[in-house]
């Protein structure tokens, strides 16, 4: 059975996690997603989460000099066409081992609109528009590769197609439902299906490929 570790830009690292972060969903919603194609009974998968983006270069020299099977997997804030620079200004020592969220993590949840659906229902959101999320404005007909800074745009969706009710002094109030990265982000990639994934993103079958390949 292969050992691999992806390290995952977001969450909290293991060594400064407490009972109040939520890394313990985002490591098994990430390990959830990716055991679609990389099956446990082959493959001894394991998420690390390394927070900020600033520890990427650290993690990818830690790959490297403890002989770790294992990968980096961060957004990449960009449109494709920046990759091979991002590679060559940050990642040099082991690019092929460096992988991107593209353009951010959020951009792999649009790409599959009706979960996020499932996710409002399954959390009990009020549906504010009769219009489905996949027609909305902001990512219809847009390639999600495209979509720039999709995190800002999935919070916008968020607010104009959902609500939360709250009580506030005794009075039901109804407010917009924000889309919070730490909590909503790692639930909705686990709902997400690898496969539609892997036909929408080349970065996701090179990924997928170079485990499979280990």
């Amino acid at each position: 059975m292969v050992k691999i570790t992806i390290y995952i830009e977001g969450g909290v690292p293991s060594s400064e996690e407490s009972f109040l972060d939520n890394s313990v969903v985002f490591r098994e919603n990430f390990h959830q997603l990716f055991v679609q194609k990389l099956p446990q009974n082959s493959f001894d998968l394991a998420i690390q989460p390394i927070g900020q983006i600033s520890q990427a270069a650290k993690y990818l020299e830690k790959i490297n000099t403890q002989n770790i099977n294992g990968i980096l997997l961060i957004d990449l804030d960009g449109p494709k066409s920046i990759k091979a620079e991002r590679l060559k200004n940050n990642y040099a020592s082991e690019p092929s081992k460096v992988f991107f969220m593209i353009q951010e993590m959020e951009g792999w949840i649009i790409s599959q609109p009706e979960k996020i659906e499932e996710y409002a229902r399954a959390n009990a959101f009020i549906f504010k528009r009769t219009e489905t999320v996949r027609n909305n404005s902001l990512i219809f007909g847009i390639h999600p590769e495209e979509i720039v800074k999709p995190g800002d745009r999935l919070d916008t969706i968020f607010r104009q197609h959902f609500a939360l009710e709250k009580r506030h002094k005794g009075t039901l109030k109804t407010k917009p439902k924000n889309y919070v990265k730490s909590k909503d982000g790692p639930a909705l990639i686990g709902l997400l299906d690898l496969d539609n994934l892997f036909e929408v993103f080349d970065e996701v079958q090179n990924l997928i490929n170079h485990v499979q390949a280990i």
